[in-house]
Parts: C-alpha cells; structure tokens; sequence
C-alpha cells in the first residue's frame, strides 16, 4: 500500500458520485460480474464502516463490491489490503454493478 502517481486522475476520473467504466461483463454463477454487464465506480465515504478493517467491514463477500482505492487525508492509497481500518473522512473508490453498488450504499453508505 502506497500513494499512488494515478492520483489526479483517480480524483478527477470519479469525483462527485459515480462514473461508469468501459468494462462490460455478465454474472458467473457465483454472481461475480462476467463480460456483458457494465461496472460502476464509486468514490464515497463509508460511515457505517469507520473504525472496521476492510477484513472485518466484509464489504465484498456482503455487496459483491470491489474496494480498488482509499483517500485520506489527500493522499491515495490503491488496491488497499485486508488489513487497511477506515476512518471518519476517509472515501473508497468502489468497483460493482449497478445493484451491487445499491447494496454498498445501503449497507455502509447510509
């Protein structure tokens, strides 16, 4: 985990909400995203996760959600490990479908 030089273009690419990507892919049977289905990327902050690890927050095995980056305190940390623990202020940049993005936003956005 480290700051990354994609910096400026991670803000700018998904700041204020969410901004879809190029990738198209459909379901496995496990529900994970294949080629057919758009993805979505989204930079929010998580208060119904600050003071839990991404390990303990579980938020891909509950959302079937990718957390792809973290910014805090103006820096960026990308592919942020298990053992990355979220703040007050901190916003994940979040990778999923439409309907696993809803289930991220009830789950730790709300």
């Amino acid at each position: 985990m480290g700051r990354s030089c994609l910096a400026p273009a991670l803000t700018t690419s998904v700041a204020r909400g969410s901004q879809r990507t190029n990738a198209r892919v459909g379901r496995s049977r496990r529900g994970d995203p294949l080629p057919g289905t758009q993805l979505k990327l989204v930079r929010t902050t998580v208060p119904g996760a600050v003071g839990e690890s991404l390990a303990e927050a579980d938020i891909r095995n509950r959302t079937r959600c990718t957390v792809v980056a973290a910014e805090r305190n103006g820096s960026v940390v990308t592919n942020p490990g298990a053992s990355f623990v979220i703040e007050s202020g901190d916003e994940l940049v979040v990778a999923g479908t439409d309907e696993n993005i809803s289930r991220f936003h009830r789950r730790f956005a709300s």
